[in-house]
Protein backbone atom coordinates (compact mmCIF):
# COMPACT_ATOMS: atom_id res chain seq x y z
CA UNK A 1 0.00 0.00 0.00
CA UNK A 2 1.28 3.71 -1.02
CA UNK A 3 2.28 5.04 2.38
CA UNK A 4 1.37 8.97 1.74
CA UNK A 5 -2.36 7.32 0.49
CA UNK A 6 -2.17 5.23 3.96
CA UNK A 7 -1.24 9.06 6.02
CA UNK A 8 -4.07 10.75 3.72
CA UNK A 9 -6.88 8.16 4.78
CA UNK A 10 -5.41 8.00 8.47
CA UNK A 11 -5.81 11.60 8.25
CA UNK A 12 -9.42 11.58 6.79
CA UNK A 13 -10.22 8.68 9.34
CA UNK A 14 -9.12 10.41 12.49
CA UNK A 15 -10.86 14.13 11.51
CA UNK A 16 -14.15 11.99 10.67
CA UNK A 17 -14.45 9.87 14.48
CA UNK A 18 -13.55 13.46 16.31
CA UNK A 19 -16.36 15.28 14.45
CA UNK A 20 -18.88 12.82 14.78
CA UNK A 21 -17.74 12.42 18.65
CA UNK A 22 -17.68 15.93 19.66
CA UNK A 23 -21.30 16.82 17.74
CA UNK A 24 -23.09 14.07 19.73
CA UNK A 25 -21.39 15.15 23.23
CA UNK A 26 -22.13 19.13 21.98
CA UNK A 27 -25.77 17.81 20.71
CA UNK A 28 -27.19 15.59 23.61
CA UNK A 29 -24.58 16.19 26.51
CA UNK A 30 -26.59 18.92 27.86
CA UNK A 31 -29.77 16.89 27.88
CA UNK A 32 -27.96 14.39 29.71
CA UNK A 33 -26.91 16.44 32.86
CA UNK A 34 -30.90 17.61 33.16
CA UNK A 35 -32.15 14.03 32.79
CA UNK A 36 -29.37 12.96 35.63
CA UNK A 37 -30.35 15.86 37.73
CA UNK A 38 -34.16 15.56 37.57
CA UNK A 39 -35.83 14.32 41.00
CA UNK A 40 -36.01 10.42 40.87
CA UNK A 41 -38.26 8.23 43.27
CA UNK A 42 -35.95 7.44 46.35
CA UNK A 43 -37.15 3.89 46.69
CA UNK A 44 -35.04 1.68 49.04
CA UNK A 45 -31.32 0.29 49.16
CA UNK A 46 -31.06 -2.93 48.53
CA UNK A 47 -27.61 -4.96 48.68
CA UNK A 48 -26.19 -8.25 47.25
CA UNK A 49 -23.00 -10.20 47.75
CA UNK A 50 -21.71 -12.84 45.48
CA UNK A 51 -17.86 -14.64 46.25
CA UNK A 52 -16.55 -17.27 43.67
CA UNK A 53 -13.19 -19.12 44.23
CA UNK A 54 -12.27 -21.54 41.04
CA UNK A 55 -8.95 -23.47 41.09
CA UNK A 56 -7.65 -25.09 37.91
CA UNK A 57 -4.77 -27.75 37.18
CA UNK A 58 -2.58 -28.38 34.60
CA UNK A 59 -0.66 -31.78 34.02
CA UNK A 60 1.26 -31.37 30.70
CA UNK A 61 1.32 -34.44 28.64
CA UNK A 62 5.12 -34.80 28.15
CA UNK A 63 7.53 -33.09 30.72
CA UNK A 64 6.52 -32.13 34.45
CA UNK A 65 7.71 -28.60 34.04
CA UNK A 66 5.01 -27.69 31.90
CA UNK A 67 2.73 -28.33 34.96
CA UNK A 68 0.62 -25.59 36.95
CA UNK A 69 -2.25 -24.78 38.93
CA UNK A 70 -3.55 -21.74 40.09
CA UNK A 71 -6.73 -20.27 42.25
CA UNK A 72 -8.53 -17.06 40.90
CA UNK A 73 -11.04 -15.77 43.79
CA UNK A 74 -13.53 -12.89 42.94
CA UNK A 75 -15.90 -10.97 46.05
CA UNK A 76 -18.62 -8.85 44.55
CA UNK A 77 -20.54 -6.31 46.53
CA UNK A 78 -23.31 -4.36 44.88
CA UNK A 79 -25.94 -1.66 45.93
CA UNK A 80 -29.38 -0.77 44.04
CA UNK A 81 -31.86 1.62 44.21
CA UNK A 82 -34.72 0.11 42.45
CA UNK A 83 -33.36 0.35 38.09
CA UNK A 84 -32.41 3.91 39.03
CA UNK A 85 -29.04 3.63 40.82
CA UNK A 86 -26.21 0.93 41.54
CA UNK A 87 -22.91 1.26 43.16
CA UNK A 88 -20.92 -1.84 41.83
CA UNK A 89 -17.57 -3.51 43.71
CA UNK A 90 -15.07 -6.42 42.82
CA UNK A 91 -11.90 -7.37 44.27
CA UNK A 92 -10.12 -10.33 41.93
CA UNK A 93 -7.22 -12.39 43.77
CA UNK A 94 -4.68 -14.80 41.74
CA UNK A 95 -2.39 -17.55 43.40
CA UNK A 96 0.13 -19.34 40.80
CA UNK A 97 2.05 -22.40 42.04
CA UNK A 98 5.35 -20.52 40.79
CA UNK A 99 4.77 -17.91 42.77
CA UNK A 100 2.59 -15.40 41.31
CA UNK A 101 0.23 -13.68 43.89
CA UNK A 102 -2.16 -10.66 43.30
CA UNK A 103 -5.17 -8.97 44.44
CA UNK A 104 -6.36 -6.00 42.25
CA UNK A 105 -9.44 -4.03 42.13
CA UNK A 106 -11.93 -5.42 39.22
CA UNK A 107 -15.45 -3.69 38.10
CA UNK A 108 -16.13 -0.53 39.99
CA UNK A 109 -18.34 1.77 39.15
CA UNK A 110 -21.30 3.70 40.11
CA UNK A 111 -24.58 4.02 37.85
CA UNK A 112 -27.75 6.20 37.17
CA UNK A 113 -30.43 5.75 34.84
CA UNK A 114 -33.08 8.29 34.17
CA UNK A 115 -35.46 7.90 31.61
CA UNK A 116 -33.63 6.68 28.20
CA UNK A 117 -30.26 8.20 30.19
CA UNK A 118 -28.09 6.05 31.87
CA UNK A 119 -24.32 7.25 32.88
CA UNK A 120 -22.11 5.43 34.85
CA UNK A 121 -18.22 6.45 35.77
CA UNK A 122 -15.44 3.90 37.55
CA UNK A 123 -13.98 0.70 36.10
CA UNK A 124 -15.63 -1.01 33.85
CA UNK A 125 -15.77 -3.65 31.21
CA UNK A 126 -17.80 -2.80 28.10
CA UNK A 127 -18.41 -4.86 25.56
CA UNK A 128 -19.01 -4.07 22.19
CA UNK A 129 -18.75 -7.10 19.95
CA UNK A 130 -21.02 -8.64 17.75
CA UNK A 131 -18.92 -11.93 16.79
CA UNK A 132 -17.19 -14.52 19.23
CA UNK A 133 -13.80 -14.58 20.33
CA UNK A 134 -12.56 -11.68 18.10
CA UNK A 135 -13.98 -8.66 17.06
CA UNK A 136 -13.37 -5.68 15.22
CA UNK A 137 -15.75 -3.38 17.32
CA UNK A 138 -14.69 -4.70 20.68
CA UNK A 139 -11.81 -1.86 21.43
CA UNK A 140 -11.82 -0.48 24.75
CA UNK A 141 -10.90 -2.80 27.49
CA UNK A 142 -6.92 -4.17 27.75
CA UNK A 143 -6.93 -7.59 27.77
CA UNK A 144 -5.27 -10.39 29.94
CA UNK A 145 -3.34 -12.63 28.07
CA UNK A 146 -0.71 -14.53 30.77
CA UNK A 147 -2.99 -17.84 29.85
CA UNK A 148 -4.02 -17.23 25.85
CA UNK A 149 -6.16 -20.46 25.99
CA UNK A 150 -8.72 -18.34 28.56
CA UNK A 151 -8.18 -14.18 27.67
CA UNK A 152 -10.21 -12.41 30.07
CA UNK A 153 -10.81 -8.42 29.95
CA UNK A 154 -9.46 -5.72 32.13
CA UNK A 155 -11.66 -3.22 33.81
CA UNK A 156 -10.63 0.31 32.42
CA UNK A 157 -11.31 3.45 34.15
CA UNK A 158 -13.74 5.06 32.05
CA UNK A 159 -17.00 7.21 31.95
CA UNK A 160 -20.29 5.92 29.77
CA UNK A 161 -22.89 7.87 28.65
CA UNK A 162 -25.64 5.72 27.16
CA UNK A 163 -29.21 6.87 25.52
CA UNK A 164 -31.61 4.24 24.43
CA UNK A 165 -34.79 4.95 22.64
CA UNK A 166 -37.23 3.73 19.69
CA UNK A 167 -34.82 0.72 19.72
CA UNK A 168 -31.95 2.82 19.02
CA UNK A 169 -28.75 3.21 21.35
CA UNK A 170 -26.19 5.79 21.40
CA UNK A 171 -23.51 5.39 23.97
CA UNK A 172 -20.21 7.49 24.15
CA UNK A 173 -17.58 6.13 25.93
CA UNK A 174 -14.33 8.52 27.19
CA UNK A 175 -11.40 7.03 29.03
CA UNK A 176 -7.75 8.43 30.28
CA UNK A 177 -6.38 5.26 29.43
CA UNK A 178 -4.11 4.26 31.85
CA UNK A 179 -4.20 0.57 32.32
CA UNK A 180 -2.09 -2.11 30.10
CA UNK A 181 -2.76 -5.30 28.98
CA UNK A 182 -1.19 -8.25 30.17
CA UNK A 183 0.96 -10.71 27.79
CA UNK A 184 1.54 -14.60 28.25
CA UNK A 185 3.88 -15.81 31.24
CA UNK A 186 4.83 -18.25 33.31
CA UNK A 187 4.47 -21.62 31.26
CA UNK A 188 2.80 -19.78 28.23
CA UNK A 189 5.83 -17.07 28.12
CA UNK A 190 6.17 -16.49 24.15
CA UNK A 191 9.50 -18.19 22.39
CA UNK A 192 12.46 -15.57 21.98
CA UNK A 193 16.15 -15.52 20.30
CA UNK A 194 18.83 -16.76 22.85
CA UNK A 195 19.54 -13.28 24.49
CA UNK A 196 16.85 -11.05 23.60
CA UNK A 197 14.43 -10.09 26.39
CA UNK A 198 11.15 -8.95 27.29
CA UNK A 199 10.68 -5.50 28.90
CA UNK A 200 7.05 -5.06 30.79
CA UNK A 201 4.47 -3.29 28.94
CA UNK A 202 4.84 -0.13 28.99
CA UNK A 203 1.66 1.79 30.05
CA UNK A 204 -0.73 3.56 27.28
CA UNK A 205 -0.21 7.46 27.53
CA UNK A 206 -3.05 8.42 24.82
CA UNK A 207 -6.89 8.58 26.05
CA UNK A 208 -9.57 6.53 24.74
CA UNK A 209 -12.91 7.95 22.99
CA UNK A 210 -15.09 5.86 21.63
CA UNK A 211 -18.73 6.58 20.38
CA UNK A 212 -21.33 3.11 18.87
CA UNK A 213 -24.94 3.87 17.66
CA UNK A 214 -26.62 0.50 17.41
CA UNK A 215 -30.23 -0.19 16.37
CA UNK A 216 -32.62 -1.58 13.33
CA UNK A 217 -31.36 -1.40 9.96
CA UNK A 218 -30.60 -3.57 7.14
CA UNK A 219 -32.32 -6.37 8.20
CA UNK A 220 -31.03 -7.03 11.55
CA UNK A 221 -29.45 -5.48 14.76
CA UNK A 222 -26.68 -3.43 12.97
CA UNK A 223 -23.78 -1.18 15.12
CA UNK A 224 -21.57 1.71 14.18
CA UNK A 225 -17.98 2.34 16.31
CA UNK A 226 -15.98 5.35 15.82
CA UNK A 227 -13.14 5.03 18.39
CA UNK A 228 -9.76 7.28 18.96
CA UNK A 229 -6.95 5.80 21.45
CA UNK A 230 -4.91 3.10 21.80
CA UNK A 231 -4.86 -0.80 20.82
CA UNK A 232 -5.59 -3.17 23.53
CA UNK A 233 -3.04 -5.60 21.73
CA UNK A 234 0.31 -4.29 22.57
CA UNK A 235 2.75 -4.14 19.25
CA UNK A 236 6.52 -4.11 20.04
CA UNK A 237 9.75 -1.80 19.23
CA UNK A 238 13.45 -2.50 19.71
CA UNK A 239 14.75 -0.79 22.64
CA UNK A 240 17.36 -2.15 25.45
CA UNK A 241 17.69 -2.93 29.15
CA UNK A 242 19.52 -0.76 31.64
CA UNK A 243 22.15 -2.71 30.97
CA UNK A 244 22.44 -2.32 27.42
CA UNK A 245 21.09 -5.39 26.51
CA UNK A 246 19.37 -5.79 23.73
CA UNK A 247 15.22 -5.83 24.26
CA UNK A 248 11.50 -5.96 22.70
CA UNK A 249 9.53 -2.93 24.31
CA UNK A 250 5.72 -3.93 24.65
CA UNK A 251 3.87 -0.47 23.52
CA UNK A 252 -0.16 -0.37 23.18
CA UNK A 253 -0.03 1.91 19.74
CA UNK A 254 -2.11 5.02 18.78
CA UNK A 255 -4.90 3.83 17.14
CA UNK A 256 -7.98 5.12 14.81
CA UNK A 257 -10.85 2.65 14.20
CA UNK A 258 -14.04 2.30 11.88
CA UNK A 259 -16.21 -0.92 12.63
CA UNK A 260 -19.98 -1.75 11.35
CA UNK A 261 -21.56 -5.23 12.80
CA UNK A 262 -24.74 -6.89 12.28
CA UNK A 263 -26.68 -9.41 13.57
CA UNK A 264 -29.89 -10.96 12.05
CA UNK A 265 -32.25 -14.58 11.92
CA UNK A 266 -31.77 -16.47 9.41
CA UNK A 267 -34.92 -18.91 10.28
CA UNK A 268 -36.30 -19.88 14.08
CA UNK A 269 -32.85 -21.11 15.35
CA UNK A 270 -29.69 -19.80 13.59
CA UNK A 271 -28.07 -16.39 13.65
CA UNK A 272 -25.64 -14.76 11.04
CA UNK A 273 -22.78 -12.26 13.01
CA UNK A 274 -20.72 -9.87 10.71
CA UNK A 275 -18.36 -7.70 11.67
CA UNK A 276 -15.50 -5.08 9.53
CA UNK A 277 -13.25 -3.33 10.92
CA UNK A 278 -10.42 -0.79 9.60
CA UNK A 279 -7.80 -0.43 11.81
CA UNK A 280 -5.16 2.09 11.49
CA UNK A 281 -1.86 2.47 13.97
CA UNK A 282 0.51 4.59 14.00
CA UNK A 283 3.84 2.24 14.39
CA UNK A 284 2.23 -1.14 14.05
CA UNK A 285 0.47 -2.51 11.01
CA UNK A 286 -2.99 -1.14 9.99
CA UNK A 287 -5.28 -3.52 8.68
CA UNK A 288 -8.65 -4.27 7.35
CA UNK A 289 -10.30 -6.85 9.53
CA UNK A 290 -13.70 -8.72 9.00
CA UNK A 291 -15.26 -12.04 10.57
CA UNK A 292 -17.57 -13.96 9.36
CA UNK A 293 -19.99 -16.43 11.83
CA UNK A 294 -22.82 -18.68 12.11
CA UNK A 295 -24.93 -19.33 15.28
CA UNK A 296 -27.07 -22.86 15.17
CA UNK A 297 -29.29 -24.60 17.95
CA UNK A 298 -29.66 -28.03 17.14
CA UNK A 299 -30.81 -31.03 18.37
CA UNK A 300 -29.12 -33.30 20.78
CA UNK A 301 -29.10 -36.08 22.47
CA UNK A 302 -32.87 -36.88 25.02
CA UNK A 303 -33.94 -33.38 25.47
CA UNK A 304 -30.65 -31.69 25.38
CA UNK A 305 -29.74 -29.30 22.49
CA UNK A 306 -26.24 -28.09 20.93
CA UNK A 307 -25.42 -24.86 20.25
CA UNK A 308 -22.71 -24.60 17.62
CA UNK A 309 -20.71 -21.39 16.62
CA UNK A 310 -18.93 -21.71 13.05
CA UNK A 311 -15.99 -18.35 12.17
CA UNK A 312 -13.77 -17.31 10.20
CA UNK A 313 -11.80 -14.27 10.25
CA UNK A 314 -9.66 -12.77 7.43
CA UNK A 315 -7.76 -9.31 6.37
CA UNK A 316 -7.06 -7.48 3.17
CA UNK A 317 -5.05 -3.81 2.73
CA UNK A 318 -2.79 -4.63 5.21
CA UNK A 319 0.13 -1.69 5.97
CA UNK A 320 3.59 -3.50 7.03
CA UNK A 321 5.03 -0.71 9.99
CA UNK A 322 8.90 -0.84 9.21
CA UNK A 323 9.22 -0.84 13.55
CA UNK A 324 7.80 -3.59 14.36
CA UNK A 325 10.19 -6.54 14.65
CA UNK A 326 9.45 -9.62 12.32
CA UNK A 327 8.20 -12.52 14.38
CA UNK A 328 6.11 -10.32 17.00
CA UNK A 329 2.62 -11.82 17.06
CA UNK A 330 -0.19 -9.77 16.86
CA UNK A 331 -3.10 -10.48 19.15
CA UNK A 332 -5.58 -8.90 17.50
CA UNK A 333 -4.97 -11.12 14.23
CA UNK A 334 -4.10 -14.31 15.86
CA UNK A 335 -7.17 -16.26 14.15
CA UNK A 336 -6.24 -14.66 10.90
CA UNK A 337 -7.06 -17.46 8.14
CA UNK A 338 -8.27 -19.84 10.86
CA UNK A 339 -11.66 -21.28 11.60
CA UNK A 340 -13.43 -21.44 14.80
CA UNK A 341 -15.91 -23.47 15.82
CA UNK A 342 -17.51 -24.50 19.18
CA UNK A 343 -20.10 -26.61 20.36
CA UNK A 344 -21.89 -27.08 23.73
CA UNK A 345 -24.26 -28.93 24.99
CA UNK A 346 -27.34 -27.26 26.79
CA UNK A 347 -29.46 -29.26 29.27
CA UNK A 348 -32.38 -28.44 31.88
CA UNK A 349 -30.80 -31.00 33.91
CA UNK A 350 -29.01 -29.02 36.81
CA UNK A 351 -26.87 -32.47 37.53
CA UNK A 352 -25.93 -33.63 34.80
CA UNK A 353 -22.59 -33.67 32.63
CA UNK A 354 -22.45 -30.90 29.89
CA UNK A 355 -19.76 -31.49 27.39
CA UNK A 356 -17.98 -28.66 25.05
CA UNK A 357 -15.94 -28.68 22.28
CA UNK A 358 -14.20 -25.32 20.61
CA UNK A 359 -10.94 -24.92 18.68
CA UNK A 360 -9.27 -23.55 15.93
CA UNK A 361 -7.96 -24.72 12.76
CA UNK A 362 -5.76 -22.77 10.08
CA UNK A 363 -4.96 -24.66 6.87
CA UNK A 364 -2.01 -25.30 5.39
CA UNK A 365 0.31 -24.65 8.48
CA UNK A 366 -1.64 -27.55 10.52
CA UNK A 367 -1.60 -25.12 13.20
CA UNK A 368 -4.45 -26.33 15.49
CA UNK A 369 -6.46 -25.65 19.41
CA UNK A 370 -8.45 -28.04 20.87
CA UNK A 371 -9.96 -28.06 24.24
CA UNK A 372 -12.47 -30.39 25.43
CA UNK A 373 -14.46 -30.39 28.45
CA UNK A 374 -17.26 -31.87 30.64
CA UNK A 375 -18.68 -29.67 33.50
CA UNK A 376 -20.88 -31.46 36.30
CA UNK A 377 -22.78 -29.31 39.01
CA UNK A 378 -22.02 -31.52 42.55
CA UNK A 379 -23.80 -29.25 44.96
CA UNK A 380 -25.50 -25.92 44.78
CA UNK A 381 -21.55 -24.73 45.30
CA UNK A 382 -19.75 -26.80 43.97
CA UNK A 383 -19.21 -27.41 39.79
CA UNK A 384 -16.64 -29.85 38.39
CA UNK A 385 -14.72 -29.54 35.51
CA UNK A 386 -12.91 -32.35 33.86
CA UNK A 387 -11.01 -31.94 29.80
CA UNK A 388 -8.29 -31.84 27.55
CA UNK A 389 -6.04 -29.14 25.67
CA UNK A 390 -4.91 -30.59 22.09
CA UNK A 391 -2.10 -28.15 20.65
CA UNK A 392 0.23 -28.45 17.53
CA UNK A 393 1.43 -26.45 14.94
CA UNK A 394 4.38 -25.45 13.37
CA UNK A 395 7.22 -24.15 15.36
CA UNK A 396 7.07 -20.76 13.69
CA UNK A 397 3.50 -20.46 14.62
CA UNK A 398 1.59 -19.05 17.44
CA UNK A 399 -0.08 -22.40 18.74
CA UNK A 400 2.84 -24.14 17.17
CA UNK A 401 5.62 -22.79 19.69
CA UNK A 402 2.86 -23.87 22.50
CA UNK A 403 2.98 -27.43 21.62
CA UNK A 404 4.43 -28.92 24.30
CA UNK A 405 2.09 -27.62 26.61
CA UNK A 406 -0.65 -30.03 25.20
CA UNK A 407 -2.46 -31.32 28.72
CA UNK A 408 -5.08 -33.02 30.58
CA UNK A 409 -7.17 -30.53 33.10
CA UNK A 410 -9.40 -30.00 35.79
CA UNK A 411 -11.56 -27.59 37.70
CA UNK A 412 -13.40 -26.79 40.83
CA UNK A 413 -16.10 -23.95 41.01
CA UNK A 414 -16.89 -23.09 44.27
CA UNK A 415 -19.58 -20.16 44.47
CA UNK A 416 -20.18 -18.75 48.12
Amino acid sequence: MNPRRQTWGAWRLNTWVWACMWAWVWAWAPEAAAAAGADADTGPWQWSSDARSETRLGLAWQGRASDEAETRWQQQLSWKQADEQQWHLELDGLWRARGVEEVRLGQAFYRHRQGPWQWTVGRQIHDWSVTDTVSPSDLLNPRDWRDPTRSRKLALPSLSLRHAQAGQQLELVLSPGATASRLPDGVWAPSLPAGLNLLPVQHPSQAQLGLRWSGQALGGDTSVVLYHGHSHAPTAVWAQTDTGLPALQPLQDRLNALALGHLRELGTQSLLRLEWGLHHARRSDSFSQWVAGIEQTLNGPGDDALRLVLQWQGEYAVYRSREAPEGWWDFRRLFNHQLLARVQQQTDDPEAWRLSLEGSWKPGERQRFIRLEAQRRLSVQLELTLGAVAIAGQPDTFWGQYRRLSRWTAGLLWRL
